[in-house]
């Protein structure tokens, strides 16, 4: 809401968004957001890793932990660049997740984020040369 409003300076007059501007702010907002639920989705979603020895227990916390994480304020809020890794260290399925799927979802975390920051311009309507390449 602030947004709208503009921000004032000293000794200068207030600054405002234009009507586009703020339309492509309010637009890219939304986009982001949606793109959070699916973030989430990506990260969780998952059966566990390759060579988890308690497969069936660490998909059962997995499932649990993707339902809370899905219910979780920030899985639609714009706040999703953020990591989810205290939420996965402390995965609240019923019973924690072996190592190696902590670790993967920590990884697939870092990777998941990466890949929407790389989108993140497009989502504000800009072009911004070598955005989208790695260490951008």
């Amino acid at each position: 809401g602030k947004l709208v409003y503009g921000r004032q300076r000293k000794d200068i007059p207030r600054e405002c968004l234009s009507t586009d501007d703020l339309s492509k702010c309010f637009e890219g907002r939304d986009q982001l957001a949606r793109e959070g639920v699916g973030l989430v989705g990506r990260i969780f979603g998952y059966n566990s890793e390759q060579h988890c020895k308690t497969p069936s227990r660490c998909e059962s916390s997995l499932r649990a932990t993707q339902t809370l994480a899905l219910t979780n304020t920030t899985a639609g809020a714009a706040m999703i660049l953020s990591s989810w890794s205290t939420f996965i260290e402390g995965a609240a399925g019923p019973f924690p997740l072996c190592g190696l799927c902590t670790k993967a979802l920590l990884r697939r975390d870092v990777e998941e984020r990466h890949e929407v920051w790389k989108k993140l311009s497009s989502f504000l309507g800009l072009e911004i040369e070598k955005w989208d390449k790695d260490g951008a």
